[in-house]
């Protein structure tokens, strides 16, 4: 009973599916019948002949359709055992149907062409005679006879046929352009036959480069072509400019210095075609607008900018360009009478001494612009002590009459060089090579004194010039001062390497330093990229500090805490100082210090220092608490890394004095552009209002984790879209997937692969059947490898797919920051580990879930056999295709 039942079931479900496609193939075979006659009616009338070629451009679709069904009606009758009822009669009419309409649409087109070729020649008079007792074949015929078409009268001329003329090109030139818009105009813009979709595609056949360019944002469609037309026209229909460019190619071309034949022909080439193209031009009053050139182009720039921003009419004349100027002159007196009324200050003494806010005195000559490399200014050869002209100040009589101690103080008081007792600049931009007699010291010997020649050897620096970039930069510290050392301040931080590890680093702590500073040995051991830097780092007496190796960007922070994290940018250098402190120090100071949590633990003991943190780091390093044990021992500082101990302590053994030299920072090429260019663009848009800090904010307020550690993301939507946004995404899905059934059906080895794929991505739960309509519904389509031993495939999600209104779903989406890492950083990564592996995340976006109400926009149309109904379905996950997938996926993992 249960088998009869079964039978029963079977075969309704195949009757019903044979009334299904029968009524299907009713449908194809009505639609391709109003084409036969459509082109019945074209022969009759040549007005219809446009709407047959649209129609005929449908008929592989149609015939399409009918072999499916008609193959389905086939099917379902053997299964019925009623093979006797099929007949293939329809098939062969249906089949001479479409053979007779591509015919007809064939004829016609050739016809067309035809004519069209004959109607550009002047002077022939062609008659065409409508044969409107034209026979029409009858559709049963097994063969297709010739078809009458429109025939040229054998009463008039005969003619031989005239090759094709080709259709003009477009590249953006204006010169070139009324000659394109009037070949256009008359070979296809004003042709009544051609629909407007015909003419758009003849048009951007024409069109090349910047012409492409100028329409490019405009959508080709039939209905926009006149927009483009028009658009074409406001763009590069410009006949003032035209008409400019050739009065200045008269005015610029070269006088004939010979009467030969060669420069006589040049000049009726130039000056003729010139002639021409302003003729044509129909200026109102040629002459009066090459007066108006000749005289704008006298003007400034900026003068003819403004003139130009004024100016309505087409052709300006003279005259209005004269107005303009005198309005100009008007408004120049006025801002100059402002000018003039200004009350000018007295001038000053030429005997009066200058001096700046420094007390420095300033130089008699112009100012000068102050360079890394710029040469000192002359010597003065009158003496500044007694002033006669005749000598220099080293050679004065009275200058060397006083003592050594009256000299240098003089010297230092009238702000001279020590070294050649000149003004203008200080001692260490001296060129000079003299040396003391006395010393051997680089001062002259007039103004030798023991405070100069001193072992303090405080020789005063000047501070250049306020310049960006440029100012000292102190990395001193004395080693040895009478009998006490000078204890500076040492740290142990931690500081990040390139991959995020942290390492312990000793670092010395220097306020009276400009820059920060590391070794180059650990910037190379911590993997740091150094940037590239042009300005040298100059020491003391000017002398330039050696192996300047570049710039690095590095964090610090404290060895047991998290917190603060310093983002510090140093130079990079062999070496900072030699190892502090320069000898161990008692044990009294360490014992003075050990209930305090030190920042260096062994303080005491010399040691490397790999990193100098200077003062643009200074002030956040210490927190204002102050300990002190009396003026014997040094003073411990409180500090984010811990108590930093700085200040003079008793020497145990005696020792040579020694010294870090003090360096100054030029001007970087590097700084001057990034000054340059934070000046001239604007301020970056707060995060949030970018598409990423957008995109960022969306998966973190939407992002979730279940219990079992699956994510679940949102989709991140530039702004919200309602259901009705992507209205006719579905029926591109439809014909897509028709195409897709039609490609599967003629192999079979792709249809069982991509049936295969689509059960898997059913039955894991990554996509599931829907009842309820959708919002957007994304095509698919196979790329296919075939191979006879290992056949690949890949299905596709075009989410890229425009609905009705022209947007797709990508266009909606925000596609998010890009979170991968350079490859040349992940290749170079693979250097520093001895094993290295790879892998990939098996099906790594449909690991992670999508909300379920963004669901309704990622639908897909899917069915195994073209005889089961088309079933409609939704993907639960994030599906590759869709522009945010790749941020998605790489935010996940971070995430976790």
């Amino acid at each position: 009973m249960t088998a009869n039942t079964s039978e029963v079931d079977e075969s309704r479900r195949v009757t019903r599916m044979l009334e299904r496609s029968t009524i299907k193939r009713e449908v194809a075979v009505n639609r391709l019948r109003s084409v036969m006659s459509l082109a019945e009616r074209s022969m009759k009338d040549p007005e219809e002949s446009p709407h047959l070629l649209e129609a005929v451009e449908d008929l592989d679709n149609l015939w399409s359709k009918f072999e499916v069904e008609d193959e389905a009606i086939l099917d379902h009758l053997l299964s019925l055992e009623r093979s006797s009822e099929y007949s293939s009669k329809l098939s062969a009419e249906m089949r001479e149907l479409v053979t007779f309409c591509r015919s007809v649409a064939r004829r016609y087109r050739e016809s067309e062409q035809s004519s069209s070729n004959m109607s550009v020649h002047s002077g022939s008079h062609v008659s065409v005679m409508s044969t409107k007792d034209a026979t029409i074949p009858a559709v049963q015929q097994t063969t297709v006879p010739d078809i009458a078409l429109p025939t040229v009268s054998s009463s008039q001329v005969s003619i031989s046929r005239l090759p094709e003329i080709p259709l003009p090109s477009f590249d953006g030139d204006i010169f070139q352009w009324p000659s394109f818009r009037d070949k256009f105009s008359i070979m296809v813009d004003q042709r009544p036959t051609l629909s407007n979709i015909d003419k758009l595609h003849y048009l951007l056949g024409c069109l090349r480069g910047g012409a492409m360019d100028a329409i490019r944002s405009i959508p080709p469609s039939g209905h926009t072509y006149k927009l483009i037309w028009s658009s074409l026209e406001s763009r590069f229909d410009k006949p003032r400019l035209v008409a400019g460019s050739v009065v200045e190619s008269l005015l610029s071309t070269p006088p004939s210095t010979t009467e030969s034949l060669a420069e006589l022909n040049r000049f009726m080439v130039a000056f003729s075609e010139s002639v021409s193209v302003l003729e044509s031009l129909a200026i109102p009053n040629l002459g009066d607008f090459i007066l108006f050139s000749l005289a704008s182009r006298c003007l400034p720039i900026s003068c003819r900018t403004l003139f130009e921003t004024q100016v309505t009419a087409d052709y300006p004349t003279v005259h209005e360009l004269f107005a303009f100027v005198k309005s100009r002159v008007s408004i120049l007196e006025r801002v100059q009478d402002i000018h003039v009324s200004k009350p000018v200050p007295p001038s000053r003494s030429l005997a009066q001494p200058r001096y700046d806010k420094k007390g420095h005195r300033r130089s008699e000559k112009p100012p000068q612009s102050s360079f890394i490399n710029a040469a000192p200014p002359p010597s003065r050869s009158q003496c500044i002590c007694c002033n006669n002209g005749k000598h220099a100040l080293p050679s004065c009589n009275r200058f060397k009459k006083w003592s050594n101690d009256v000299r240098s103080k003089w010297a230092r008081d009238h702000k001279l060089c020590f070294r050649c007792l000149e003004d203008g600049h200080w001692s260490p931009q001296c060129k000079s090579s003299t040396v003391c007699s006395h010393c051997s010291r680089k001062h002259h010997t007039l103004v030798h004194t023991a405070e100069v020649a001193g072992t303090s050897r405080k020789e005063e620096t000047i501070p250049v010039a306020d310049q960006p970039g440029s100012s000292p930069v102190s990395t001193s510290c004395v080693g040895q001062l009478d009998s006490h050392s000078v204890l500076l301040g040492t740290a142990l931080v931690q500081i990040r390497d390139h991959v995020g590890t942290l390492h312990t680093v000793r670092a010395l702590v220097d306020s009276a330093s400009q820059i920060s500073a590391i070794t180059s040995s650990c910037s190379s051991r911590l993997g740091l990229r150094v940037s590239r830097w042009t300005a040298p780092v100059i020491g003391l007496s000017g002398a330039p500090v050696p192996d300047t190796l570049g710039i690095v960007n590095c964090n610090v922070q404290p060895r047991y805490a998290e917190e603060p994290v310093l983002p510090i940018k140093a130079w990079v250098f062999s070496t900072i100082t030699a190892n502090m402190p320069r000898q161990p120090l008692s044990k009294v100071v360490s014992e003075q210090y050990r209930h305090l949590a030190l920042a260096d633990p062994l303080f005491t003991t010399p040691s490397a220092v790999d990193l100098l943190l200077g003062a643009d780091i200074f002030a956040q390093v210490l927190n204002g608490k102050r300990v002190s044990f009396g003026d014997t021992f040094p003073v411990a500082f409180g500090s984010v890394f811990g108590w930093i101990i700085i200040g003079p302590v008793p020497n145990s053994t005696s020792q040579s004095p020694h010294s870090c030299p003090i360096s100054l920072l030029n001007v970087s090429v590097e700084s001057l552009l990034d000054k340059f260019w934070s000046i001239e663009e604007p301020a970056a848009a707060p995060e949030i209002f970018t598409e990423e800090g957008q995109c960022e904010s969306l998966f973190r307020m939407g992002c979730t984790r279940s219990s079992s550690g699956r994510f679940t993301v949102p989709l991140p939507f530039r702004q919200p879209v309602t259901d009705e946004f992507f209205r006719g995404s579905r029926t591109v899905a439809i014909k897509r997937f028709e195409y897709l059934e039609r490609r599967l059906s003629a192999d079979h080895r792709l249809r069982d692969l991509y049936v295969k794929f689509m059960s898997e991505y059913c039955s894991l739960g990554h996509m599931s059947p829907t009842s309820s309509p959708g919002s957007y519904y994304i095509p698919h389509h196979a790329v296919y490898q075939p191979s006879e031993t290992d056949p690949k495939i890949r299905v596709v999600f075009d989410a890229s797919a425009r609905a009705f209104n022209g947007v797709s779903l990508n266009n909606c989406l925000l596609p998010g920051p890009k979170l991968q890492r350079d490859v040349v950083d992940v290749l170079l990564l693979f250097r520093l580990l001895q094993y290295v592996f790879t892998t990939d995340i098996c099906k790594m976006y449909r690991q992670i879930l999508i909300v379920p109400e963004h669901r309704k926009f990622q639908r897909i149309l899917w069915r195994a056999s073209p005889y089961d109904q088309l079933q409609e379905y939704q993907l639960n996950t994030v599906t590759y295709g869709v522009n945010c997938a790749p941020y998605l996926a790489i935010r996940v993992l971070q995430h976790i």
